[in-house]
């Protein structure tokens, strides 16, 4: 049995090079447009095929379906079998390894030799030279798909067992149950008016600090909140087609996963109602001040406690705290060009996307919406949709676009989550671990970089047939240098006889129309911001040690110690902060990594009788040097873009760049020999 094992390598390579390759060529064989599934159809298959629907719509379409199956299958054995034998390689001998090289070889000789004849048939069947080009086009893609496949099936097996080990070394043996029952002794010593902690914010930050202070405990705190539910950019953000471009199941706190996702993509709504859910099961929302914003917080040394300002209702509020924790996130407020004159001179509707304005009525208006980021990929198809005469978009850089590929999650799959959870945490793992091997790409420059740039442009040729609009949307930077969208209708919408894309930069604004820099002048009904948000600034004004400003800190590039801690700001901790946030998965990894080190930090100063902690400038000033040296080396500063990664002075203070594990293990415990620590 071992035997056939270990030589099943010899079968499994050829055979799903063959399968994978006819595949690709039975559409082009069948003269059949609507049989082109696409590359990101076998994509999918490889990364998660159980979770999408097949395009079976005819008997052809069954077949090349099963087919990709098959192939899929074929390349799981392959990597299997790859990995046995590397596994045996110690015991064997010369002899044996050079026959298995030389019969590898001459099956590689043999695979390839099919694939050429079946080249051959097809073109006998066509005689049609552009078609020829097509299929060698589509055998050059199959050995890309099957490398896809490999590095995919190899990293998630590579991440299961690192899981496993992590197990063993940290939290097996009760170890794990032991640190989640850690509480606070001395949670309840403040005076009258004093809380232990204040929270800025009830999105993911601050709920998940909330959850976190209960498990410790604590109930002498408050959560801050401007808005009126709970939900920070998920309430705030409603424009039409507002979803997550992270799969459901990894977009949401790992302890408290949701079984009755209604699609593998979230939708705004949903995300917030999920928020909301929590909120109440966690017994959060008696501590939440709604409607009310946070003005100035100020650091009293004498006392060791912080001074938060706050306003609601017209009045000024003086709150005192030990520990404030700011949860307010990067994407909290939005962000208007400052180099377009007459905005102020509109006499139109207008609106920013994370400002949406519901009572806007688009039918058969002339409508511009400006920007091509995230939020515009999303509400241009959606605005398109509600009978607009005219839709321009404005561009200013063109995104790099991959499918969405998303469905509807059945009622029997809600069942299964529901009654069976380790399956959606088993989905759960597969999703972050495939996501993991971007890193390779952006963070490490491997030579996958290629393959998913290849990926990618086939996607955008295969969408947009108009040349002229081709170029147009095709970016001139590498795949990953700015934020990747996801999106399977904004290419056909952009295609659409009523919408046009311009790129030419606006010059002015005028009271019914906008005006260009080469003097072409366009009538607009309806103005549609989707310029992002202010993330290189904190919004609220932080005086720490003898005064020190925050803003002044941050003048020249935002920096913080693990994205947490600043040096002369005690107690005070921002989450997501600078080079927290990925470009390749979910930040709620990381938020969960920061949230686990904020707990060690909070019971290492209850044990010592520690009143206050603050991060050592040169420690600072050392760790940021070395993430500015990695960074350096990755797509984020190599790939030639500039992007909202990327600060005035071009240093990127957003992304953290390397595997999210590891930021993991760098914050598994309270490093204090790094910190000042006053009792």
């Amino acid at each position: 049995m071992m035997l056939i094992l270990q030589n099943m390598f010899l079968i499994t390579v050829p055979l799903s090079t063959v399968l994978t390759t006819i595949a690709m060529l039975l559409p082009y064989w069948w003269s059949s447009e609507t049989l082109q599934v696409g590359l990101w159809r076998a994509r999918s298959i490889s990364s998660s095929w159980l979770l999408v629907e097949p395009q079976i719509d005819t008997s052809e379409g069954r077949i090349l379906f099963i087919l990709q199956i098959l192939s899929f299958t074929s390349v799981i054995l392959a990597d299997i079998s790859g990995i046995i034998w590397l596994i045996t390689l110690p015991h064997r001998n010369s002899s044996s390894l050079f026959k298995f090289l030389v019969s590898l070889l001459i099956f590689t000789i043999l695979t390839y030799l099919c694939l050429s004849i079946m080249i051959y048939l097809v073109w006998q069947t066509t005689k049609d030279y552009v078609k020829l080009i097509k299929i060698s086009y589509s055998f050059y893609l199959v050995l890309i798909i099957i490398l896809f496949h490999s590095l995919t099936f190899i990293r998630i097996l590579i991440g299961f067992i690192s899981h496993f080990l992590y197990w063993l070394l940290f939290d097996s043996f009760g170890r794990y149950e032991k640190q989640a029952k850690r509480k606070l002794k001395s949670k309840s010593n403040q005076k009258d008016g004093e809380y232990y902690a204040i929270v800025i914010g009830t999105g993911f930050s601050g709920l998940g600090t909330a959850i976190k202070l209960n498990e410790l405990g604590v109930d002498n705190y408050i959560l801050i909140e401007r808005n009126a539910h709970v939900g920070g950019t998920w309430y705030a953000n409603k424009y039409p087609g507002c979803a997550c471009d992270v799969p459901s199941n990894l977009y949401s706190f790992s302890f408290q996963p949701n079984p009755n996702w209604s699609h593998f993509f979230g939708r705004q709504p949903e995300i917030a109602k999920y928020l909301e859910h929590c909120t109440d099961k966690y017994d959060i929302r008696r501590h939440i001040h709604f409607n009310t914003t946070v003005t100035q917080l100020k650091w009293i040394e004498k006392q060791q406690l912080w001074q938060v300002t706050t306003r609601s209702d017209d009045q000024e509020y003086q709150l005192f705290a030990r520990i404030v924790i700011a949860g307010s996130g990067p994407l909290s407020n939005a962000s208007y060009p400052r180099d377009i004159d007459g905005i102020d001179k509109f006499k139109g509707e207008m609106c920013h996307t994370a400002e949406w304005n519901k009572a806007i009525n688009f039918e058969n208006k002339r409508v511009v919406v400006i920007g091509t980021g995230a939020s515009a990929i999303q509400a241009v198809p959606e605005i398109h949709k509600m009978g607009v005469k005219q839709l321009l978009v404005f561009q200013r850089t063109p995104p790099w676009v991959i499918p969405r590929i998303d469905r509807r999650v059945s009622n029997f799959e809600k069942q299964l989550f529901t009654y069976f959870p380790f399956i959606q945490k088993f989905i759960r793992k597969c999703i972050y671990w495939s996501r993991e091997t971007l890193v390779l790409a952006f963070a490490y420059r491997w030579p996958i970089r290629f393959i998913n740039q290849q990926l990618v442009q086939h996607n955008l040729n295969q969408q947009i047939k108009d040349l002229e609009l081709r170029k147009k949307v095709t970016p001139t930077w590498e795949l990953g240098c700015k934020r990747t969208l996801i999106s399977s209708d904004w290419y056909p919408t952009l295609g659409k006889p009523n919408v046009k894309l311009i790129t030419n930069r606006i010059q002015e604004i005028k009271e019914y129309s906008i005006v260009t820099y080469d003097g072409d002048e366009y009538p607009v009904d309806i103005i549609i911001w989707s310029t992002g948000f202010e993330v290189h600034k904190f919004s609220i004004p932080v005086y720490g040690i003898k005064g020190c400003s925050l803003a002044d800190q941050w003048s020249e590039t935002m920096q913080a110690y693990r994205g947490m801690a600043i040096p002369n700001f005690p107690n005070f901790f921002i989450l997501l902060g600078p080079n927290s946030r990925l470009g390749h998965s979910s930040v709620i990894i990381m938020l969960e990594a920061q949230l686990k080190y904020l707990i060690e930090i909070l019971l290492h100063m209850d044990e010592n009788n520690i009143k206050s902690v603050s991060i050592k400038q040169n420690i600072h000033d050392k760790y940021n040097q070395w993430i500015q040296s990695k960074l350096k080396q990755t797509v984020w500063y190599l790939g030639g873009c500039h992007s909202w990664y990327q600060d005035a002075n071009g240093n990127v203070t957003t992304i953290w760049p390397d595997f999210t594990w590891m930021y993991h293990l760098l914050l598994k415990n309270f490093d204090y020999k790094n910190f000042i620590l006053q009792k």
